[in-house]
């Protein structure tokens, strides 16, 4: 029941908003298809492949998840015109329900 808005910013990679230059992090995990499900009582686990279901609620469980997923390295860094606007949409937000 919840309103929920998504904004989609062109080029804009994870810290869109951040005022620094976009980089590669080897390090980083990145997402792809693959989907993270959270219950009501904040179990966590991912669906890797149909049928085959990893726990995420524990350190080594997420790391085996992410050895098995093999998705690391990720772009990171601003874009001035999603940063700007995702900036203006927020503090309309907080303007408007606080």
């Amino acid at each position: 029941g919840a309103k929920i808005d998504v904004n989609v910013y062109k080029d804009a990679h994870h810290s869109f908003d951040s005022s620094e230059p976009v980089v590669w992090l080897q390090e980083a995990i990145r997402l792809d298809h693959r989907t993270v499900t959270i219950d009501t009582k904040g179990n966590l686990w991912a669906e890797a492949e149909p049928g085959l279901i990893l726990p995420l609620n524990e350190p080594a469980e997420r790391l085996a998840a992410f050895q098995y997923a093999q998705n690391f390295g990720a772009h990171f860094g601003g874009q001035p015109e999603a940063r700007q606007h995702s900036f203006k949409l927020g503090t309309e937000f907080l303007l408007d329900v606080l």
